[in-house]
């Protein structure tokens, strides 16, 4: 089955090394083979050896994020300077390689002349929500909308979006990934209570996903259906996102209920292809900001598992009424505030020395806001 997964936003404009010593025994002076058993469990040892070291080498890369979506611009400083690792995978051969798979350095990218046609700079302008809502974000591109010769957008299959997850659960040791964020989808739904269409091999690798502690955030729509949201955030074990227009549901957002898991900001201004800035809005944004923010968190608190990650994020969400209902809406500034005071309190201060310290900051914001220099160090030493 192929279908168009719509871009769901609106535009203003359009190994620790090891080191194995074998110690020489008295005997081994006399130049005598090692026993052929022994060799067999030095060897399984080395090899035991090298699988543990790799292990706690993966365990020590920085958590990223994933962005699954159209392609991207690598010229621009802060996407270059932050990006991990490209992949592409296309139901057609168009990527640059001129196949339908490829990874490595460019293979996110799309000729200069047709980046910028067909919506295909959403995936630049994604990219730079996720780092404005978190600056030191590492992330993976994997580019999923494969385009023809003249730069019309091509039918992706709901196999290819299964492929690509797969990319990510196969992946996740080696790049240490956290969270993974897709602002594409569909509002082809079935016409019935149970009203998400059943993919086996999407819902399958969700799942293991979900369970190996890398949850999916996804565009839940911009239909304005406040009953329904899109595939695949109609899977249960995806994150539906919702946006937020000034402290409420966005109009055109949509939102479910029971399969709605969180909220944020709908609106912002993006770096587009070529570096210019242009305001963009909808689910998708939202979607990258909330992936941006948990493995912000995920960074901050490398302990924590995904059931601690989700109920942080959960203790300093606000409640927005959405009908008879509500959704947990999480704001940068909420999910920053929360660290800064659960570093502090690590740390052993009160309550009230935590207070003192936010109303500084909070005051040399201001300061710094309006006279355009620091207050010096003094100012808020204890």
């Amino acid at each position: 089955m192929h279908f168009t997964l719509k871009t769901v936003y609106h535009l203003d404009t359009d190994l620790k090394t090891l080191s194995y010593v074998h110690k020489r025994s008295e005997t081994s002076c006399n130049k005598r083979k090692m026993p052929k058993l022994k060799r067999i469990l030095w060897l399984f040892l080395l090899i035991m050896s090298l699988i543990g070291a790799a292990n706690a080498s993966s365990a020590d890369v920085t958590p990223t994020m994933v962005i699954m979506d159209t392609a991207l611009d690598t010229s621009i400083p802060e996407i270059r300077e932050n990006l991990v690792y490209e992949v592409c995978i296309l139901d057609w051969n168009s990527c640059p390689n001129g196949r339908d798979y490829m990874e490595g350095p460019g293979a996110s990218t799309m000729p200069k002349s047709l980046i910028n046609l067909n919506g295909f700079s959403h995936g630049t302008q994604m990219t730079s929500a996720a780092l404005k809502t978190y600056p030191k974000l590492r992330f993976i591109f994997i580019r999923i909308i494969a385009n023809s010769s003249s730069g019309a957008r091509l039918s992706t299959s709901e196999g290819l979006v299964a492929r690509a997850l797969d990319w990510v659960l196969v992946n996740k040791d080696r790049f240490n990934i956290v969270s993974v964020g897709l602002a594409q989808s569909h509002h082809r739904l079935w016409n019935s209570r149970q009203y998400c269409p059943v993919s086996l091999k999407n819902n399958d690798v969700i799942r293991k996903l979900y369970y190996s502690g890398v949850p999916l955030f996804v565009a839940s729509g911009n239909d304005n259906d406040k009953e329904r949201v899109s595939w695949p955030a109609c899977i249960p074990e995806s994150m539906a996102v919702s946006a937020i227009t000034n402290q409420s549901i966005s109009r055109y957002s949509n939102f479910d209920r029971e399969l709605s898991d969180f909220a944020a900001v709908g609106e912002m201004r993006v770096q587009t292809v070529g570096g210019g800035l242009t305001n963009a809005s909808g689910t998708s944004i939202a979607t990258q900001v909330m992936a941006a923010l948990w493995t912000q968190v995920r960074v901050e608190f490398p302990t924590f598992t995904f059931q601690e990650t989700f109920d942080f994020l959960v203790g300093i969400s606000k409640s927005v009424q959405v009908g008879t209902s509500t959704v947990k809406w999480v704001s940068s500034d909420a999910v920053n505030l929360a660290i800064f005071r659960y570093s502090m309190a690590s740390r052993g201060l009160t309550s009230i020395q935590i207070a003192e310290l936010e109303r500084c900051a909070v005051l040399q914001k201001w300061y710094s806001g309006f006279i355009k220099f620091h207050l010096p160090e003094w100012w808020c030493a204890k």
